[in-house]
């Protein structure tokens, strides 16, 4: 499935916190899907089975983690069908508070380099600093200022 968004505009850099779930586990779980997705199926939300989320996690998995996957799809927040789990909107919807945004980061520390403001989580590029009138853009590199 085709859901428009990659899992390399996630930041998995941290953990995921405060989400709709609110429930750490399934927030643990859902950064590992993102993590694996990223790394072992070339960038892209592939369906998987129990098995390959065990071969692809770094670290020693539970059965626990079978359960919580169960719950996110009763949850409906994957899909499951002929034994393999697969992201949807819902779960990304759940988790896109931790989207990466392009514009924001390509700024040095997130904040305005004419006034120093910090830029708003959700700019989008051409957007307008409100303090001093800045158009922002993805391409602004971290060495000018």
């Amino acid at each position: 499935m085709r859901v428009g968004m990659k899992p390399s505009d996630f930041n998995i850099k941290s953990h995921f916190y405060s989400t709709i779930w609110g429930n750490s586990e399934k927030e643990q779980i859902a950064r590992n899907i993102v993590y694996i997705s990223l790394t072992k199926m070339d960038d892209e939300f592939l369906p998987f089975s129990w098995e390959e989320y065990k071969k692809y996690c770094e670290h020693k998995v539970t059965e626990q983690e079978k359960w919580v996957l169960d719950d996110l799809a009763e949850g409906k927040y994957l899909f499951f069908k002929n034994n393999k789990y697969e992201v949807n909107a819902a779960f990304l919807g759940a988790i896109l508070e931790f989207k990466i945004n392009k514009v924001k980061e390509s700024y040095e520390d997130g904040i305005c380099p004419d006034c120093s403001e910090d830029i708003l989580n959700d700019v989008v590029e051409g957007d307008e600093c409100s303090n001093c009138g800045h158009v922002f853009t993805e391409e602004k590199s971290l060495s000018q200022n």
